[in-house]
């Protein structure tokens, strides 16, 4: 039997990952941190066959600007990385320096464990929209599908918003508008963007890097 680790500093998503990865009769789960502190201590007392860590954890680690990632720290675990990056030379830069598989924090179980086989097997495995995001910022394709999605200044602050986890109430707040007014503008959003709820704008605005490289 596989072991592996999760770290990731949110108490929710850590507790789904464990049920999601609780499925997979081939794995034992050995240790679940939400610190790199934490990480680092069950690390030495044992070093699992899978690391699936978060990418936002080495953030958490104060001002030290060296932390060296765990892909680095620990090459005998197979690292799976789970980052909201959409920059196709940070990604290339993770798997070179070490990262056995890319995913967005936004991906389906499904595909989840479709990563752990891969890596499992011995294989490298980007999350599919994540390639396809690289080969069509690589075309230019991105910004074409921007153009075409017209979006107004207020439906991109409302994405920018929705992505930071902003509940409606609270974006009304911060724009000076009714409820009823950003409920509209999510619809909008959703018809504009072909998704069915807010999970899928946030999907669709990293993978279209409306957020967080739209004005950059």
């Amino acid at each position: 039997m596989k072991t592996i680790i999760i770290a990731d500093p949110a108490p929710l998503v850590l507790e789904g990952i464990q049920h999601i990865l609780a499925l997979f009769s081939e794995i034992q789960i050995t240790g679940a941190y939400q610190t790199f502190g934490a990480l680092k201590d069950g690390m030495s007392r044992s070093v699992p066959d899978l690391l699936l860590f978060d990418g936002s954890l080495a953030m958490l680690t104060g001002p030290n600007k060296d932390v060296i990632p765990p892909w680095k720290c620990w090459p005998a675990s197979k690292t799976i990385l789970l980052h909201t990056e959409t920059n196709p030379a940070a990604i290339r830069r993770f798997l070179t320096e070490g990262v056995r598989s890319y995913l967005h924090k936004c991906v389906k179980p499904a595909e989840l464990q479709k990563a752990i086989h891969c890596v499992l097997a011995d294989e490298v495995y980007v999350q599919e929209s994540v390639r396809q995001n690289i080969l069509e910022q690589s075309l230019g394709l991105c910004n074409r599908k921007i153009e075409q999605l017209h979006l107004t200044k207020r439906e991109i602050q409302i994405i920018e918003l929705i992505v930071e986890e902003n509940t409606t109430q609270e974006i009304a707040e911060k724009l000076f508008v009714s409820f009823n007014t950003v409920e509209s503008h999510r619809k909008n959003l959703i018809s504009k963007l072909g998704v069915k709820n807010s999970a899928g704008i946030v999907r669709e605005a990293f993978r279209m890097r409306l957020y967080p490289n739209f004005h950059t």
